[in-house]
């Protein structure tokens, strides 16, 4: 009973909300992968980009005085057809990968591939290259790290949330994109198989659908991802108040963010550091057989609970209580609680990470 009147207020918040709204637009739907690829990726935003690598090159060109022989002086503005066939390329190297560009052009059997000719020569590939660009580079922010391309990232967080609207089950969770070039926020961790890349936040929904994404720019530069709780309430702005029920890893979790979110009529579920601030010590100290509970509700319906699987596992619930769930593997009769198995079928982040990995095969996510 504890738990069904902590569920019922919010939950019943997010399905009056959203009636009977279908959670994605019909044109999503009903779209083949060419009309699926151009409703995220409209005309607007290849407009922009056509736009800004003309004005880019234009400035460079004149800016530098380049040789009389060089092919900068041959190249054309481009439009947003050739902007789209560009991409098109970058996709098809994504999947192809060669040793070197050229090789893509090569004439050489057992190195060229016959499709990228067909689409524009290679000169005309690398310059579009080299000028590509998505702002102003004399109107631009010079404090924002990533002011040339958060233009792109704005339009398209904007169509992310056009076509297809959350679920109420949504996750928060970052990814690394696999990045070795010169760039002052790269990250860096010995520990992945990918050690160094730029670091994305992102807010998913099930099936894997990434609803909003912010790129992080450097601890002592970045003004908005400064801690785990700015870079929660900054994702979920536009899904506050409707009841959603957001799932965290222990990086994000904590007292904090579990008073804020249902201060916007919002549910948390996730793993906990122990050493969080405000925890109970009760829990947090209490020592476990395997299989036992341990958990803890304060007046503010904020559930902090301890289980000893091969290790112990910390959560916080916002909906849960210590409810305990039967569930059988390989025969046997497993006792595990209730939010434990609701937290692990919400790996949305996972599931969207798997679809964007050309590079490796999909894998499932060791969560403990």
């Amino acid at each position: 009973m504890v738990e069904a009147k902590k569920t019922t207020a919010i939950s019943d918040s997010f399905h009056r909300v959203r009636g009977y709204e279908p959670p994605y637009s019909n044109l999503l739907k009903e779209a083949g992968p060419d009309q699926y690829y151009d409703l995220l990726v409209p005309e607007e935003i290849l407009e922009m980009i056509a736009e800004q690598t003309n004005l880019f090159a234009s400035q460079n060109i004149t800016a530098r005085q380049k040789k009389p022989g060089s092919r900068s002086h041959s190249s054309k503005p481009t439009n947003k057809t050739e902007i789209k066939q560009f991409l098109g390329l970058v996709l098809f190297m994504g999947v192809v990968k060669l040793p070197k560009l050229s090789y893509y052009w090569s004439k050489v059997k057992i190195l060229g591939q016959t499709f990228p000719a067909t689409v524009m020569s290679r000169n005309r590939f690398e310059l579009l290259l080299q000028y590509l660009h998505f702002s102003d580079n004399l109107s631009v922010d010079r404090n924002d790290r990533i002011a040339k391309i958060r233009p792109l990232i704005d339009a398209l967080n904007a169509t992310f949330q056009k076509y297809y609207s959350t679920k109420e089950d949504v996750c928060v969770d970052e990814r690394k994109v696999p990045v070795r070039g010169r760039i002052i926020f790269r990250q860096y961790n010995k520990s992945m198989r990918h050690k160094y890349g730029i670091k994305l936040f992102k807010l998913c929904t099930v099936p894997g659908y990434t609803c909003k994404l912010n790129l992080y720019s450097g601890k002592n530069i970045d003004a908005i991802n400064t801690t785990p709780t700015n870079v929660v309430m900054t994702l979920c702005e536009n899904i506050f108040d409707k009841g959603h029920t957001l799932a965290t890893d222990n990086w994000y979790t904590s007292l904090q963010l579990a008073y804020r979110l249902l201060e916007k009529q919002t549910h948390l579920i996730g793993t906990l550091r122990k050493n969080r601030r405000g925890l109970p010590k009760a829990v947090v100290d209490s020592k476990l057989q395997k299989g036992e509970t341990m958990a803890m509700e304060n007046e503010d319906g904020v559930t902090v609970l301890k289980w000893k699987d091969k290790r112990d596992v910390l959560m916080l619930s916002t909906k849960h209580s210590d409810k305990i769930d039967v569930v059988v593997k390989k025969s046997k009769q497993i006792r595990k609680p209730k939010v434990i198995l609701d937290y692990k079928s919400k790996g949305s982040v996972d599931m969207s990470d798997q679809m964007g990995a050309y590079s490796s095969p999909l894998r499932k996510t060791v969560i403990w």
